[in-house]
């Protein structure tokens, strides 16, 4: 398991819709990564969220890093903008 350090937070993307508002399929190639992330683990200096939380994150941010085939993201504190409900 990745463990964050300081201020830092590792999240997991969450799967972008492949289906429009409108019921139209969205292929592969045009879709985009989704801002909204779970959050796995936070550093020590972390105060905002938790474990298990749903978040929106600035787009195109954070390191990407790969753990036995799962993608992850580590990002920053000022990164989070928003906590899902």
């Amino acid at each position: 398991m990745i463990t964050p350090i300081r201020k830092n937070i590792l999240v997991k993307p969450v799967a972008a819709d492949t289906i429009s508002t409108g019921g139209i399929f969205i292929p592969d190639t045009a879709q985009v990564d989704s801002d909204r992330v779970e959050v796995i683990a936070v550093g020590s200096q972390v105060k905002k969220v938790k474990p298990g939380q749903m978040v929106f994150r600035k787009h195109h941010l954070g390191t990407e890093i790969l753990d036995n085939d799962v993608r992850y993201l580590l990002l920053d504190e000022e990164s989070i903008l928003a906590i899902s409900n």
